[in-house]
C-alpha cells in the first residue's frame, strides 16, 4: 500500500457544523467533493478530482479497515467506521465515516458516497488504541479479552445462580420439601418472565443484525460502543441507523447548499436577464421604428430605381439614334473625303499642267528674245544695205514689233502662269490639308461611333443593373416589411419575456427561500444525529 508522506502531529479539528461529503466511481476515483472536504483536507478541487480516494489515507490507518470497507461496499451494504485522514500538508483529522453504495433506478450501483462528520472523543480514543494494536499485533486485545456469551446464555447463568441462591436461603429456614416447592414456583415464574423478555429482545437483536450485518462487526462494535456482546450489536445498529439518516441529511444539506448557491446565481442571472430584456425591449422598439423608416425608404428607393430604369432606357434609345446619325455623318465625311481626294488629284494634275505651261511660256519667251535679236540683227544689216535693205528693214521692224508684243504678252502670260501656279500650289496645299482634315474627321467620326458603341454597351449594362437594383429594391422592400413584422413579433415576445423574467425572478427568490429553509431544516437534523 502506498504511504502518503510526510505527516505531522497537528490535528485539524472537525466541528459539528462540518459535513465532509464525497462520491467516487466504483473504482474509488473521486468524482465529487464538497467545500468542507476541500477546506479541512487542504487539497484543491483539481488535485482531488480524478484521483483515487486513498490520496487522503493516513499511514496510521490499518489496511484491514479499508479492506473491510471495500468488501462491505462491493457486497452492496453500507459501511460505518472511524477514519484518520491525512491533509495535503501532512496534518491529520479524525472523522466518523459512513460509506454507502448509491443505486440507479434499475437497482445497479453506479457510485459510492462517503459522509464524514465530527468524531466523539471517547470513540476516537478506542479507535486510536485499536488501530495501533492492529498495526502491531494484527489483533485487538480488548476484543480477545471480552467473552462472547450471548444474552440467552447470560440469562441462563443468571437464572441458575438465582435458583441456587434461593434454594440455599430457603433451606436454611425451611424443610427441604418447602424448598423444592418454592424453587419450582420461582423457576417457573422466572422462566416465563425471561422467555417473554428474551423473545422480545431476540426480535430487536435480529433487526439489529440485519442493520449491521453479520460479517466482521466486532471491530466497529467495540470502537463505537466499547462492547462486544449483543448489547453492542444493538447499539451499533442504532448508531448505523443514526449514521444512515445523518448521511441522508448530510447529502440533503449539501444539495441544499448547492441549490441555495444555484438559486443565488439564478437570481442574479434573472436580474441581469431582466435588465437585458428590458434593454432589449427598448432597443427592439427603436428597431421597430427604424424598420418602419427603412420600409418607407426601401419603397422610395424602389420607386426611384424604377424611374432611373426608365431614364436609362430612354438614354439608350437616344444613344441608338445618335449612333445612327454618327454613322450617317461618317458616311458623308467619307464621301467628302473621297471627293476632296479626287479634287486634290485634279488640282495636282492642274499644277503639273501649269508647270508645263510655264515651260512653254519660257520657250516662247526664249523664242521671242531670239526673234527680237534676229530682228535687231536684220535691222542692222538692212541699214548697211541701204536702199536695198529698206524693205527688209520694214519687215524687220514689224518682226521686232511683233516680237516685242509677243515678249510683252509672254511676260503677261508668265505672270499669269506664275500666279496660276502659285494659286494652284496654294489650292493643292489647301486640298491636302482638307484631305487630312477629312481623314481626321473620318477617324474622329469612327472613334465617335466606337465611343457610342461603348456608351450603348454601358447604357445597356446600366439598364440591366438598374433593373436588378429595382428588383433588389422591391425585394428589399418585401424583406423590410417581413423584418418589420418580425421585429413587431419580437417586440411582443420580448414584452412577454419581460413578464416571464419577472415571474422567474419571483420564482428564483422563492427557490432561494425554500433552499434556505431546507438548509436550516437539514442543520437541525444534523445536530440531532451528532454526538
Amino acid at each position: 500500500m502506498k504511504m502518503n508522506l510526510p505527516i505531522t502531529d497537528i490535528e485539524i479539528p472537525v466541528t459539528v457544523k462540518d459535513t465532509i461529503l464525497s462520491t467516487t466511481e466504483l473504482s474509488g476515483v473521486i468524482k465529487y467533493c464538497n467545500e468542507d472536504f476541500i477546506k479541512i483536507s487542504g487539497f484543491t478541487k483539481d488535485s482531488l478530482y480524478g484521483q483515487n480516494h486513498h490520496v487522503v489515507r493516513h499511514p496510521d490507518m490499518p489496511p484491514a479497515a479499508f479492506k473491510d470497507l471495500w468488501e462491505t461496499l462491493k457486497c452492496g451494504r453500507s459501511w460505518i467506521g472511524v477514519v484518520k485522514n491525512r491533509c495535503a500538508n501532512g496534518d491529520f483529522y479524525w472523522v466518523d465515516a459512513y460509506a454507502t453504495p448509491i443505486k440507479n433506478k434499475q437497482g445497479d450501483v453506479y457510485e459510492y458516497q462517503s459522509v464524514r462528520t465530527r468524531l466523539d472523543n471517547k470513540i476516537r480514543e478506542r479507535a486510536t488504541k485499536a488501530y495501533q494494536s492492529l498495526n502491531v499485533e494484527k489483533a485487538i486485545p480488548q476484543i480477545r479479552a471480552k467473552n462472547n456469551f450471548s444474552l440467552q446464555e447470560k440469562l441462563f447463568f443468571a437464572q441458575f445462580s438465582l435458583y441456587l441462591l434461593i434454594a440455599v436461603i430457603v433451606s436454611y429456614f425451611q424443610p427441604i420439601k418447602y424448598v423444592v416447592v418454592l424453587t419450582a414456583v420461582v423457576s417457573i415464574s422466572t422462566w416465563f418472565i425471561t422467555h417473554y423478555f428474551f423473545r422480545a429482545f431476540a426480535e430487536v437483536l435480529n433487526e439489529a443484525k440485519k442493520i449491521v450485518g453479520n460479517k466482521n462487526i466486532s471491530l466497529a462494535k467495540y470502537i463505537y460502543t466499547g462492547k462486544t456482546d449483543d448489547f453492542g450489536t444493538i447499539l451499533l445498529a442504532f448508531k448505523t441507523s443514526q449514521s444512515d439518516a445523518g448521511a441522508i441529511v448530510g447529502r440533503v444539506e449539501d444539495t441544499a447548499k448547492i441549490v441555495l448557491e444555484t438559486a443565488a446565481i439564478l437570481s442574479k442571472n434573472v436580474d441581469a436577464t431582466s435588465m437585458a430584456v428590458n434593454s432589449l425591449y427598448q432597443e427592439t422598439d427603436m428597431v421597430a421604428v427604424g424598420m418602419n423608416e427603412l420600409s418607407s425608404t426601401s419603397q422610395e428607393v424602389a420607386s426611384n430605381a424604377e424611374g432611373a430604369s426608365n431614364a436609362v432606357t430612354q438614354a439608350y434609345e437616344e444613344s441608338q439614334e445618335s449612333r445612327t446619325i454618327v454613322d450617317k455623318t461618317v458616311q458623308t465625311i467619307n464621301a467628302l473625303a473621297s471627293e476632296v481626294s479626287e479634287a486634290t488629284i485634279v488640282i495636282e494634275e492642274l499644277e503639273d499642267d501649269s508647270r508645263n505651261i510655264g515651260k512653254v511660256v519660257n520657250v516662247i519667251r526664249e523664242i521671242t528674245e531670239q526673234t527680237n535679236l534676229l530682228a535687231l540683227n536684220a535691222a542692222i544689216e538692212a541699214a548697211r544695205a541701204g536702199e536695198h535693205g529698206r524693205g527688209f528693214s520694214v519687215v524687220a521692224d514689224e518682226v521686232r514689233t511683233l516680237a516685242k508684243r509677243t515678249q510683252d504678252s509672254t511676260e503677261e502670260i508668265k505672270q499669269i502662269v506664275e500666279s496660276l501656279q502659285q494659286r494652284t500650289t496654294e489650292a493643292a496645299e489647301v486640298m491636302r490639308r482638307g484631305k487630312e482634315t477629312a481623314d481626321k474627321s473620318v477617324d474622329l467620326a469612327s472613334n465617335a461611333g466606337g465611343s457610342l458603341n461603348n456608351i450603348n454597351e454601358l447604357i445597356q449594362f446600366a439598364t440591366e443593373m438598374v433593373d436588378q437594383i429595382a428588383v433588389a429594391a422591391k425585394e428589399q422592400t418585401r424583406v423590410a416589411e417581413e423584418m418589420n413584422n418580425n421585429v413587431v413579433k419580437i417586440n411582443d415576445n420580448t414584452s412577454i419575456t419581460v413578464e416571464a423574467s419577472k415571474t422567474a425572478g419571483k420564482s428564483s427568490l422563492e427557490l432561494s427561500q425554500q433552499a434556505e429553509r431546507l438548509n436550516e431544516l437539514a442543520n437541525q437534523f444534523k445536530i440531532r444525529f451528532r454526538y
